[in-house]
């Protein structure tokens, strides 16, 4: 992984993008990941910034690969769904809507948040040789306001991954007024809550459609509860999400 090093901006085309920031990536929030790391950079010129994952050509890989695959089969689950609406009937046409929609969903952020770092290295290449500039800008993430209204600024970052592939982020803040601490989650970690819902959901539906209600056994209501539970969860941990960023805005 890069150390001090320079990149050339691809809005400004000046060699003045440095590294304002580097995080250290768990697995799960708690298990650290040797060779794997977030790097935040900012051009000192025009204030462009990205963030970067590494190892960033494994990540382009895996990411291509299975974001590729995930859209694909998306879009053959909505091809399925129209044909299900003739042959079956609207209910299963809905499922396959569902769970074709939540894979392109997937698929495309798979593409964005794990190959789109080596695409965005590729645009923001290194200049070997190239002086470091003074850093006038930084660091990336900015302070979000605590509750007692002064701003808090972040002092660590948890990393979630599944399978080395980002699934969002909690951000810990600091007041330095009140020294209160609170977590938000990024978008990312939202979006994530969310999609397992709505996964979990079709699945419930997917189960429940292909027995007649009177069939269903103990272990059905077993598995059928447990679908609606994990459902139900990742929801509510969307919401209190998003009750989170909208309870600390960003500052600037």
């Amino acid at each position: 992984m890069e150390r001090d090093s320079v990149r050339r901006c691809q809005r400004c085309n000046e060699p003045a993008v440095i590294i304002v920031n580097r995080w250290e990536t768990r697995l799960l929030g708690v298990l650290p990941l040797h060779n794997s790391a977030q790097t935040d950079h900012q051009c000192q010129s025009c204030g462009a910034r990205f963030t970067l994952r590494h190892p960033l050509l494994l990540f382009f890989l895996v990411g291509a690969l299975s974001g590729g695959s995930l859209v694909g089969m998306g879009m053959l689950s909505m091809v399925g769904a129209v044909i299900a609406l003739f042959v079956q009937g609207p209910a299963e046409a809905a499922v396959l809507v569902v769970v074709g929609s939540m894979s392109i969903a997937f698929g495309a952020a798979c593409l964005y948040y794990a190959a789109g770092s080596q695409v965005i290295a590729w645009l923001n290449p290194l200049v070997p040789g190239a002086t470091m500039p003074e850093q006038q800008q930084g660091p990336l993430q900015a302070a979000r306001a605590c509750s007692c209204g002064a701003p808090a600024q972040p002092v660590s970052q948890r990393l979630f991954t599944s399978m080395r592939l980002p699934i969002g982020a909690t951000f810990t803040y600091l007041c330095g007024v009140c020294n209160r601490e609170f977590t938000v989650p990024n978008r990312l970690a939202v979006v994530v809550r969310f999609a397992m819902a709505w996964f979990l959901g079709a699945s419930f539906l997917l189960l429940a459609s292909l027995l007649p209600f009177e069939e269903l056994r103990g272990d059905h209501f077993f598995v059928l509860g447990v679908l609606a539970l994990g459902s139900g969860l990742g929801g509510l941990l969307g919401a209190l999400g998003i009750v989170k960023r909208v309870r600390h805005p960003l500052t600037r």
